[in-house]
Protein backbone atom coordinates (compact mmCIF):
# COMPACT_ATOMS: atom_id res chain seq x y z
CA UNK A 1 0.00 0.00 0.00
CA UNK A 2 1.24 3.55 -1.11
CA UNK A 3 2.04 5.38 2.12
CA UNK A 4 0.59 8.63 0.55
CA UNK A 5 -3.07 6.55 0.76
CA UNK A 6 -2.59 6.11 4.20
CA UNK A 7 -2.42 8.96 5.21
CA UNK A 8 -4.86 10.72 3.18
CA UNK A 9 -2.44 12.66 0.53
CA UNK A 10 -5.00 10.51 -2.58
CA UNK A 11 -8.54 11.29 -0.53
CA UNK A 12 -10.76 10.19 1.89
CA UNK A 13 -12.44 7.01 0.74
CA UNK A 14 -9.20 5.72 -0.47
CA UNK A 15 -7.46 6.50 3.31
CA UNK A 16 -10.42 4.63 4.81
CA UNK A 17 -10.49 1.59 2.17
CA UNK A 18 -6.94 1.70 3.19
CA UNK A 19 -7.38 1.81 7.29
CA UNK A 20 -9.65 -1.04 6.51
CA UNK A 21 -6.64 -3.09 5.28
CA UNK A 22 -4.66 -1.93 7.86
CA UNK A 23 -7.15 -2.66 10.40
CA UNK A 24 -7.91 -6.32 9.22
CA UNK A 25 -3.61 -6.83 8.77
CA UNK A 26 -3.68 -7.72 4.94
CA UNK A 27 -1.35 -4.98 3.98
CA UNK A 28 2.20 -7.05 4.03
CA UNK A 29 4.27 -3.70 2.91
CA UNK A 30 4.07 -0.10 2.87
CA UNK A 31 5.88 1.69 -0.04
CA UNK A 32 6.34 5.63 -1.56
CA UNK A 33 5.20 6.90 -4.59
CA UNK A 34 7.71 9.77 -4.35
CA UNK A 35 8.80 11.56 -7.48
CA UNK A 36 11.06 14.03 -5.93
CA UNK A 37 11.47 16.07 -2.19
CA UNK A 38 8.85 19.02 -3.65
CA UNK A 39 6.38 17.61 -5.57
CA UNK A 40 5.97 14.25 -4.43
CA UNK A 41 7.74 13.74 -1.08
CA UNK A 42 8.17 10.08 0.54
CA UNK A 43 5.67 10.49 3.72
CA UNK A 44 7.84 6.69 5.43
CA UNK A 45 8.40 8.36 8.28
CA UNK A 46 5.05 10.28 8.75
CA UNK A 47 2.61 6.88 7.71
CA UNK A 48 5.06 4.73 10.37
CA UNK A 49 4.38 7.33 12.92
CA UNK A 50 0.28 6.51 12.09
CA UNK A 51 0.53 3.09 11.57
CA UNK A 52 2.78 2.65 14.85
CA UNK A 53 -0.10 4.67 16.64
CA UNK A 54 -3.25 3.67 15.22
CA UNK A 55 -2.10 -0.40 14.87
CA UNK A 56 0.16 -0.85 17.25
CA UNK A 57 4.65 -1.37 17.15
CA UNK A 58 4.76 -4.80 16.24
CA UNK A 59 2.80 -4.65 13.00
CA UNK A 60 4.19 -1.11 12.03
CA UNK A 61 7.81 -3.13 12.06
CA UNK A 62 6.79 -6.02 10.29
CA UNK A 63 5.30 -2.99 7.45
CA UNK A 64 8.55 -1.09 7.51
CA UNK A 65 11.49 -3.22 8.25
CA UNK A 66 10.69 -6.41 9.02
CA UNK A 67 8.66 -7.28 5.50
CA UNK A 68 11.35 -6.03 3.40
CA UNK A 69 13.73 -7.73 4.89
CA UNK A 70 12.60 -10.59 4.71
CA UNK A 71 12.35 -10.20 0.93
CA UNK A 72 15.69 -9.04 0.81
CA UNK A 73 16.63 -12.62 2.73
CA UNK A 74 14.33 -14.35 0.03
CA UNK A 75 12.48 -15.49 3.32
CA UNK A 76 8.47 -16.22 3.28
CA UNK A 77 6.39 -13.65 4.68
Amino acid sequence: VNADSIVGHSGLRTKWFCASLLRQELVSFVGSDAHDPKHRKPLLSQCEELVHRKYGEGYARALFLENPMKVIKNQTI
